[in-house]
């Protein structure tokens, strides 16, 4: 249904605008993806406000989404299952994020996030792909540095939230935080290898292909 959508907004762009077969292919690629973000975003919002999770959902899913954007990471094969495993993530996370947790151990939790925050981007942060390996220096640095001060940024929030009596959404600041950045953990990518399986069917649909 979606690339259905996005072959004819492409279409019709390439009709309005005069542009070549391969341009209009790059448009509904795009318009592929963008459709499917949004799908996934209402997706996650509709089930968080059955669930009466709404407002941790939506802080998980803002913090993950920031960290996600900058540092990179790993990613399924396919944006259909991206969408599902994306909305299964940030779902249970918010569920999660809504439980009850003493100050003493969110304390604890802060700060062991931002030290493992603070390992990855020196180590790992931006997180490539075989298609995208971020490997210039220069996009690195610049990565790193970006990394830091979003991260600077969501202490400071997350310790904003304690300071005025909003403790209850401190642990959806550290879960959106914590999953985007170990997806860029070499654990991360091992984790998102197994989740991406799609069955042999040159082998009877015995075996599973990791991709």
């Amino acid at each position: 249904m979606i690339d259905r959508l996005s072959k004819r907004i492409a279409a019709w762009l390439a009709r309005q605008l005069s542009i070549d077969r391969d341009t209009e292919e790059v448009y509904q690629y795009g318009l592929n993806l963008l459709l499917l973000n949004l799908l996934e975003v209402l997706l996650i919002l509709l089930i968080s406000y059955l669930l009466n999770t709404f407002y941790t959902t939506l802080i998980v899913l803002l913090v993950f989404t920031v960290f996600r954007g900058v540092g990179g990471g790993a990613h399924m094969s396919t944006p259909a299952r991206c969408l599902l495993v994306g909305t299964v993530q940030i779902v249970v996370l918010g569920v999660i994020a809504a439980i009850p947790v003493n100050k003493t151990i969110l304390s604890f939790l802060l700060l062991g996030t931002l030290l493992f925050n603070f390992g990855v981007i020196i180590k790992w942060v931006p997180g490539g792909t075989e298609k995208k390996p971020l490997s210039e220096p220069t996009v690195r640095r610049r990565a790193k540095l970006i990394s830091f001060i979003i991260t600077f940024s969501w202490l400071t929030v997350t310790l904003g939230l304690v300071y005025t009596g909003n403790i209850r959404y401190v642990l959806a600041m550290i879960l959106g935080s914590f999953s985007a950045m170990f997806l860029v953990t070499p654990t991360g990518y091992r984790f998102n290898a197994i989740l991406d399986v799609k069955p042999n069917l040159s082998k009877g649909g015995e075996q599973n292909e990791v991709l």
